[in-house]
């Protein structure tokens, strides 16, 4: 298909779901869904992957994009939680895919906000409801991946030495507690996204440890098989064959490795960290703490 072509009809499909969504606000003719699940985090952990097994469930209604990125991104944020629910089908095809599987599917998504300090208020208060998970990488390895997806995508140009000793652990609190300033912070996040045990108590504000599933990576990259089945448990959705013979297309596959003396000077760096979110879910993950 031509390429002007195909941006046209792109641009057509967008603007007729503006309209509808417009229209339904006005009228409430459409009643969507909610999301009953969110993965959280962390960004680099396996996030893309887990959600891309979890919709082969015939349970699990994919949403219109793994990411949808409204509580994090104030330019989502402010189309608000009627544009929000429009990425969840609606109500009614719930309904339907019910009399046919024999019990109520369920959709969510997955946008790795969890380490963004706003974010468990704004989300408790449209989904108090909702089912939180949270897979954890060893925070060294993470910010490793973050940077160098990073640099595959053109936003970094510093080494990986340079690039952490600019990346603070905490952000001023007018910046952190605010989606537009945080939107607009060039303040680099390698260190503040693998800070698990301080992340995990801004959720625990809102929402019990009973709602929040935490995951290992490094056991869900060895048997995800078993680690989905958990998640199942967790979400009350009956047990599947996952297909789980090919990785995520979206895995990161690099090649460069990390001087040794770096890694070491980050194992001390998280190693209180990592103690403090060990004690917190009373698991210890084996990394340095």
């Amino acid at each position: 298909m031509n390429l002007y072509l195909k941006k046209g009809l792109s641009y057509i499909k967008r603007n007729i779901k503006k309209g509808l969504i417009t229209l339904n606000s006005q009228f409430h003719f459409i009643e969507f869904s909610l999301p009953d699940f969110l993965i959280i985090g962390a960004q680099k952990s396996g996030t893309t992957s887990l959600y891309s097994y979890l919709v082969q469930h015939p349970g699990i209604i994919a949403a219109e994009c793994k990411e949808v990125n409204y509580f994090g991104n104030p330019h989502n944020w402010f189309k608000g939680k009627l544009w929000y629910a429009s990425h969840f089908g609606t109500k009614a095809y719930k309904y339907l895919m019910s009399k046919k599987l024999g019990y109520l599917p369920i959709t969510g998504e997955a946008s790795p906000n969890m380490h963004k300090p706003f974010c468990p208020k704004a989300v408790y208060e449209a989904l108090p409801s909702v089912k939180l998970i949270a897979i954890f990488r060893n925070p060294v390895d993470r910010a490793f991946s973050q940077y160098q997806h990073n640099c595959r995508h053109g936003r970094e140009t510093l080494s990986f030495e340079e690039a952490i000793a600019q990346s603070p652990l905490k952000l001023p609190p007018d910046v952190a507690n605010d989606i537009w300033r945080y939107y607009n912070s060039t303040s680099r996040s390698y260190i503040r996204r693998g800070l698990y045990a301080e992340q995990l108590q801004h959720w625990y504000q809102y929402y019990s440890k009973e709602r929040i599933h935490i995951i290992n990576s490094d056991d869900f990259f060895v048997n995800p098989r078993t680690e989905l089945i958990k998640v199942l448990q967790f979400l009350d959705i009956p047990d599947f064959e996952f297909d789980v013979s090919r990785a995520s297309k979206h895995a990161g596959n690099y090649k460069a490795t990390m001087k040794d003396e770096t890694r070491e000077y980050l194992n001390s760096l998280f190693r209180p960290h990592n103690r403090k979110l060990f004690e917190l879910i009373g698991r210890d993950f084996g990394w340095p703490a």
